[in-house]
């Protein structure tokens, strides 16, 4: 059975709210003027709250996606989300929502790339299969839609490219580009880092997120600060004391949309593909090449186990000379066989 209409607090605009019939009517900053809203409206009667149609649905998905899990998370799917719900007529029922549809709204937004259009693709479908495992529907309409396919996100850069990049930005943005490198930290970590998570003792530094902040939730998130990018924290910390600390020239904190939007038109300049995902690979790539062990490298990029190190491997494997120098470590020489006469001269020497 739906559930009822009720005002709750919006963290985001500091303003509390109701959602009904699939339209988020503010009701004030304070609870009592919320409930007083808030029965105004149940008491006039103009309104009946209806999980029926597409943008109720999507509405109340959006709060259970408030209640239980990040704000990160939220911001990344309500967005996409609210966009297509605003994209279908208001009074859409589920029942007649067909996954042409879909593929058409994500279709329309031809600056979005095929790893954004999947992305968002996929999350309308959680949508309506949230509302069936709750028994809001019956059946989920589009369980079955067409995805473009994503591409890889393992690109890497060797440092002469990484040099190329950073050429075509401004200070503000090459010293987060920069950070990156340095670090191989995620991007949202990188992007929302802020000066009270640094951690200073002995001869090192890191940044710690809570609990809350890390992907999963589970653990807190470690990014160790070598002097190169304690270097830039310390400078852009000292400048923006509270909130993230990287912002553009006009002092605006980046956005995941406008960082995507710089890297396309640096793409466009350097002829390769740019993603800020690709300095999280480089510093894999580098720090195996280096000799950095994999149990190490797994524990410094926040991974629990070495899947995604593993995956590096790929980059670190097109290295002739980095597979030479291992294979001579992975071998042990013999005193008997067709070797021993190798392994004596070497050892004479």
């Amino acid at each position: 059975m739906p559930r009822p209409p009720k005002p709750y607090f919006k963290k985001q605009t500091k303003r509390w709210v109701c959602t009904i019939d699939g339209k988020r009517i503010t009701l004030g900053k304070t609870k009592d003027e919320a409930d007083k809203k808030f029965y105004e409206l149940m008491a006039a009667g103009t309104t009946r709250f209806d999980l029926k149609t597409v943008r109720s649905i999507c509405s109340a998905y959006g709060e259970f996606l408030e209640a239980n899990r990040s704000e990160a998370t939220y911001d990344q799917q309500m967005r996409r989300i609210s966009d297509f719900a605003h994209a279908v007529p208001k009074a859409l029922k589920c029942t007649d929502l067909k996954p042409h549809r879909i593929s058409k709204w994500a279709d329309a937004h031809k600056k979005w790339g095929p790893t954004t259009r999947a992305d968002a693709i996929k999350y309308v479908q959680q949508v309506f299969a949230w509302a069936e495992r709750q028994g809001i529907i019956d059946n989920n309409p589009v369980k079955h839609v067409d995805k473009p396919r994503r591409l890889r996100r393992d690109v890497h850069y060797s440092a002469d490219q990484y040099e190329q990049i950073l050429s075509h930005t401004d200070r503000e943005f090459g010293d987060f580009l920069e950070f990156a490198w340095y670090t191989g930290g995620r991007p949202q970590e990188v992007r929302t880092l802020e000066s009270r998570q640094i951690i200073r003792t002995g001869n090192f530094a890191f940044v710690e997120f809570e609990i809350k902040k890390s992907k999963g939730q589970t653990d807190r998130r470690t990014i160790m600060l070598c002097d190169e990018a304690l270097q830039i924290f310390d400078h852009y910390a000292a400048k923006n004391k509270t909130g993230p600390i990287f912002r553009n020239s006009q002092g605006n904190p980046f956005t995941k949309d406008s960082i995507g939007q710089r890297l396309r038109r640096i793409r466009d300049k350097v002829g390769f593909r740019v993603i800020l995902y690709g300095a999280r690979h480089s510093y894999a790539t580098n720090a195996i090449l280096n000799d950095v062990d994999p149990i190490t490298l797994a524990h410094l990029m926040g991974h629990k186990d070495l899947s995604m190190v593993a995956k590096v491997y790929s980059h670190a494997g097109a290295n002739l000379g980095h597979l030479a120098k291992n294979a001579q470590h992975a071998a042990v020489p013999l005193t008997e066989g067709p070797a021993k006469d190798v392994a004596k001269n070497k050892n004479a020497a």
